[in-house]
């Protein structure tokens, strides 16, 4: 049974088992109208007893698992595959394990859909050749490459942690933006990756918050080089750079959800792409900081820059639109912070930021602006021991008892009159 088939059997399920008997028949005539097949299926499962629907759920849900990871508990080789993490439009993750080293590890396979496409698989090796050779904390190392059975795969650690997208995801499914110096700290995290992959001459081209991992730690870490390109014509496949730039002007042709488009070398995710990158030109780093720009604006104001339900929307509004601004989505942004967002998302590439050197100076800077103020360490701890000293010597002088000095005043006697021995005075005088 088809993939899609059993999520729509399962999602039908669950409706039916949450609705009382009246409310479940009417469910179930609306939504198999069309359809008996899927009626008696559902069905099935409702006749189940209550007490089996764990079994029935388990039993669903690998199913599912087994269609979407086949590769799920064999080994592949010196890796044991113990269960799928997620797939997207460049390839499916697994979990793993190193039977050589006492290791966990992530491995992706290319689609099988696309492991004959040359081109997929052409960009498949850009990944692991480009990522190999970048050895930088923000930015996921590659361990090994190699094939199976046709199918390319890459072995990279298993992180732990969420993406930039989960955050701002983080109050279940209200988009909520980041706190203002959580922000600054990932946003210069990942400039300095970005930064440390164009000085090799190397941009991601696919910079979106689901390609960011912020570790356990408060690490962040870029992902994905799976549309990764040399630019300096260094491209290592078959030495062709005049191929390079015929397939730099392709024409997308975008998936049908609209975030993944894969066809030729103009590739990423439609919202998060560079104006020259939708017009198929040439590309350089500075479509990383415009991209990257994007997800600033959404860490900032938990909203896309960009949003649309069809492709020539989208095109229309990373080419022309204007986002609104970032301070009247979120007022608790600084004004600085809004400038430094806006100029990373110019259309005109010569008007944004050059560099991610350049771009993180700003941040920074702001980062300093923001900081609490501190004197210096010698001046605090002068006035930490001199703040001590004070307290007990108030405590002392509050302790003390006063003492009482009782004091007897001397009497001494002074003789005022004085008569010689020859007329000495011995009566009182009276005076007329």
């Amino acid at each position: 049974m088809p993939l899609d088939r059993w999520a729509q059997i399962e999602e039908l399920f669950h409706r039916a088992v949450d609705s009382d008997p009246l409310s479940r028949a009417e469910l179930l005539d609306e939504a198999c109208r069309n359809d008996p097949e899927l009626r008696s299926e559902v069905e099935a499962l409702l006749a189940c007893d209550n007490g089996a629907s764990n079994t029935v759920e388990a039993a669903i849900h690998t199913e599912l698992r087994s269609f979407a990871y086949p590769l799920a508990d064999k080994t592949v080789s010196h890796y044991r595959i113990l269960e799928g993490l997620g797939s997207g439009g460049m390839g499916t993750v697994y979990r793993a394990q190193d039977l050589k080293l006492p290791r966990r590890v992530a491995m992706k396979f290319l689609p099988e859909e696309s492991a004959t496409d040359p081109d997929a698989l052409r960009r498949f090796e850009h990944e692991a050749n480009s990522a190999s050779a970048l050895e930088h904390p923000n930015i996921c190392p590659i361990y090994e490459f190699g094939e199976h059975e046709g199918q390319p795969f890459i072995v990279m650690p298993l992180l732990e942690g969420e993406t930039v997208e989960q955050q701002i995801c983080s109050e279940g499914s209200e988009r909520r933006p980041l706190q203002v110096p959580r922000l600054l700290d990932l946003a210069t995290q990942v400039l300095k990756g970005l930064g440390a992959a164009h000085s090799h001459g190397i941009i991601h081209r696919d910079i979106k918050p689901g390609n960011i991992l912020i570790t356990r730690d408060g690490q962040a870490k870029i992902l994905d080089f799976g549309v990764a390109k040399l630019t300096y014509g260094e491209i290592g496949v078959d030495g062709d750079s005049r191929a390079e730039d015929e397939a730099e002007t392709s024409t997308i042709i975008p998936s049908g959800d609209l975030i993944l488009s894969r066809t030729g070398m103009l590739a990423g995710t439609v919202a998060y792409m560079s104006p020259e990158q939708v017009r198929g030109e040439k590309l350089d780093a500075r479509t990383d900081l415009f991209s990257f720009g994007l997800v600033l604006y959404e860490m900032a104001t938990g909203k896309r820059a960009f949003s649309g339900s069809t492709w020539p929307v989208l095109q229309e509004a990373v080419l022309s639109g204007t986002p609104k601004p970032v301070r009247g989505l979120n007022p608790d942004i600084p004004i600085r912070l809004e400038n430094i967002i806006t100029k990373a998302i110019e259309k005109d590439r010569e008007a944004r930021y050059q560099t991610a050197a350049e771009m993180r100076a700003e941040l920074e800077a702001l980062q300093r602006q923001l900081a609490p103020k501190h004197l210096p360490r010698a001046w605090a701890a002068a006035l930490a021991i001199g703040a001590t000293l004070f307290v007990a010597i108030t405590v002392v002088l509050l302790k003390r008892q006063p003492q009482i000095i009782s004091v007897t005043p001397e009497i001494k006697l002074r003789q005022l009159t004085m008569n010689s021995s020859e007329n000495p005075v011995i009566g009182r005088c009276n005076f007329a």
